[in-house]
């Protein structure tokens, strides 16, 4: 009886997930939305059945792609057919929000990289190295630009836009994290929307105001502090790389603790939901203000200000 079942609704989902991508590749706009609902049907089986039964609807999906989609619809099949399946076991045990986001970011971030190792073996396309061209291009044609308008671009600009190239380069691995996590967060959103519909048990995501990074960040933001002061690394060097993104995941991690603590004591005191608000926008576009909100992350976890402020 369970096994009819099984390949009633397993056959349903696929026919869902199939319907699903095949929006996700050709209708503009609802197909960006689309994509990330296409863990979903995986999500469901792996919640309700064995994982040996999960695989092999994965299976009859990654087959269907092979012979009725483009090379993206293949991609898509096992990346969102995976991650599917890794957060169906998160939420299966009932792991906390953060925990799935955590491992639904890891899920991406690996996953990405596969697709950037293969895109290069199979296919000789390097996605780095195609942003990198195109950014060059852009300063090329940049200064074409101003030299016709008769306001040419002096040496000190240039070595501005050599520097700025140099440190999205640095940075890259930190943009890969940054995106892995917002993927992950907005499938995790989604699929977690829809389970609460279909009736089954999810643990809600914390109010913002509530959310407290672990206090061990702080230490390990010292120690990377006092590390990048008395060693010495040069620009070109592999270390100075790791100590480049090792910053930018701090300084955004303390922002969100300082951001959420600015979320706290908006409520604590009463004051209006614009208040956080217009802290966020102008934390965004004014840039003096990131290190003040970092400083207010950092004096949160360490000592634990909320706790004192109460409420």
């Amino acid at each position: 009886m369970k096994q009819a079942r099984f390949i009633t609704e397993g056959a349903a989902l696929l026919a869902i997930y199939v319907m699903l991508l095949f929006i996700s590749m050709y209708v503009p706009i609802l197909g960006t939305v689309v994509t990330f609902a296409l863990p979903l049907p995986f999500i469901l089986l792996t919640i309700r059945y064995k994982l040996s039964n999960v695989f092999v609807i994965f299976t009859a999906a990654f087959l269907i792609a092979v012979f009725v989609s483009q090379p993206i619809g293949l991609v898509k099949t096992v990346v969102f057919g995976l991650m599917g399946i890794v957060l169906g076991c998160m939420y299966k045990k009932q792991r906390k929000p953060l925990e799935i986001l955590i491992t639904g970011s890891l899920a991406y971030l690996i996953s990405i990289m596969l697709i950037y190792v293969a895109s290069i073996k199979f296919f000789n396309i390097d996605f780095i190295k195609q942003i990198q061209n195109m950014f060059n291009k852009s300063i090329v044609q940049s200064e074409k630009i101003a030299s016709v308008a008769g306001m040419p671009i002096s040496k000190e600009q240039k070595e501005l836009f050599v520097q700025m190239n140099d440190i999205l380069q640095a940075v890259f691995p930190s943009i890969l994290v940054m995106v892995s996590v917002c993927l992950s967060w907005i499938t995790i959103i989604i699929s977690g929307s829809a389970l609460r519909k279909l009736k089954h048990d999810v643990i809600p995501w914390p109010k913002f105001k509530d959310i407290q990074l672990p206090k061990s960040i702080v230490w390990y933001y010292v120690i990377f502090i006092l590390l990048s002061t008395f060693i010495k690394v040069e620009p070109t060097s592999y270390l100075h790389m790791v100590f480049s993104n090792l910053y930018v995941i701090f300084a955004l991690l303390l922002v969100l603790q300082g951001l959420t603590f600015i979320t706290f004591l908006a409520h604590s005191k009463g004051f209006t939901k614009g208040v956080p608000i217009i802290s966020f926008i102008a934390c965004m576009f004014i840039p003096m203000l990131f290190p003040l909100v970092t400083i207010l992350g950092i004096i949160d976890l360490g000592i634990s200000l909320r706790s004192k402020i109460g409420g």
